[in-house]
């Protein structure tokens, strides 16, 4: 299956199919967000993208690949 991996430094909306950067990255003591969409697409405002077939590369692979770590956050209480 066609999917676009990519990366922004903000979390944003855009008004194309990669609308949101949503999972929480650090490289480098940075903040950074990566987003996921099926197809092939031209995402702007990126730092680093890739149009792939998520049988061959996982998202968390090509990430580790570029030297970003995923932060989780807990939830507050």
């Amino acid at each position: 299956m066609d999917i676009t991996y990519y990366i922004r430094n903000n979390n944003n909306d855009y008004t194309e199919f990669c609308n949101s950067a949503t999972i929480k990255l650090k490289k480098d003591n940075k903040t950074y967000y990566g987003g996921v969409q099926w197809g092939h697409h031209e995402p702007s405002d990126i730092v680093d993208f890739i149009k792939t077939d998520c049988n061959q590369l996982q998202f968390n692979t090509w990430l580790q690949s570029l030297g970003y770590e995923i932060i989780i956050e807990e939830p507050a209480y």
